[in-house]
């Protein structure tokens, strides 16, 4: 009765391993996962794949509760793996919606992401993971209340974990979620996420006349100017290119300017002996001889 009871689940055992190994397997790829993270990504995936379930159904006839309760399985998910994923790699988990919130609700149905992005669904990029036979929840958050994963890796950065309801984002995670997306569970899959286009709407009719594409001269309303402006002429008196001499109000100036002439005796250039202009001083001084000169009166 047990078997049956889990069996009779939304999704069979099969389903929660075959989405556990594609999401897991998309996550290696994109984020370069080792193989021992490869493993417990597998076994994190598996748990919450397995707890949300039964609640799938309840979330496509738009019940709360079970929109809150599938909530709290994912911040159980993501806290686990922030255990496992280096800073970088959990920032690129968190940056990739089909990897970060894996579920979603289209048209009254449940959809998963990692198949509305990656068509092709055969494809796998690594092996089966070392527990995908035998791995039933055993290192869960049912049998670990902190996390079996807490502890087992060294990375030099730890991720600080937040709920995902404390992202600021969260209402239009939610409505997004569970809104109008681009595809379903059991739809065709498409490869990408991208939104669709806006209609094409008719292109407005013009309000304002056409404007020439060489533009006029801005001469509409303005004076014209011509394109060699003169002069600094208007308003002044002209003035010759050549500026005559300053003769005006001055008198006239030779370029050669005469000797100082004016007031004054002529000088000769040649200056005459002082014979002329000056007296002959006699000659007082004796001889020795006693002859000549005037005669003084000595003493005794």
């Amino acid at each position: 009765m047990v078997a049956l009871g889990i069996e009779a689940m939304a999704l069979g055992r099969a389903k929660v391993r075959e989405y556990a190994r594609f999401l897991s397997d998309r996550m290696a790829y994109e984020l370069h996962l080792t193989s021992m993270q490869y493993d417990d990504c597998y076994e994190i995936n598996y748990d919450f794949v397995d707890a949300v379930g039964d609640l799938l159904d309840d979330m496509e006839r738009g019940s709360v509760y079970a929109t809150d309760k599938y909530y709290d399985y994912l911040d159980y998910r993501n806290e686990d793996l922030s255990y496992v994923l280096t800073s970088y790699q959990y920032n690129r988990f968190i940056d990739t919606e089909c990897f970060y919130r894996p579920f979603c609700i289209y048209e009254g149905a449940w959809a998963f992401r990692p198949y509305m992005v990656y068509s092709n669904r055969s494809v796998f990029y690594m092996s089966l993971p070392s527990g995908f036979n035998i791995y039933i929840g055993g290192h869960s958050r049912r049998h670990y209340s902190v996390g079996f994963y807490v502890g087992r890796y060294h990375h030099p950065n730890h991720v600080v974990y937040a709920p995902i309801r404390h992202h600021h984002d969260f209402d239009n995670f939610r409505r997004h979620d569970f809104g109008p997306i681009r595809s379903g569970h059991g739809a065709a899959p498409r490869p990408s996420m991208r939104p669709t286009p806006p209609p094409h709407r008719p292109t407005p009719p013009q309000t304002r006349p056409n404007r020439p594409q060489n533009r006029p001269d801005n001469n509409v309303g303005r004076p014209e100017r011509p394109q060699n402006r003169p002069g600094n002429n208007v308003g002044r008196p002209e003035r010759p290119q050549n500026r005559p001499s300053n003769n005006v109000s001055r008198p006239e100036r030779p370029q050669n300017r005469p000797g100082n002439n004016v007031g004054r005796p002529e000088r000769p250039q040649n200056k005459p002996n002082n014979v002329q202009s000056r007296p002959s001083k006699p000659n007082n001084s004796p001889s020795r001889d006693g002859g000549g000169g005037v005669s003084r009166h000595g003493r005794g």
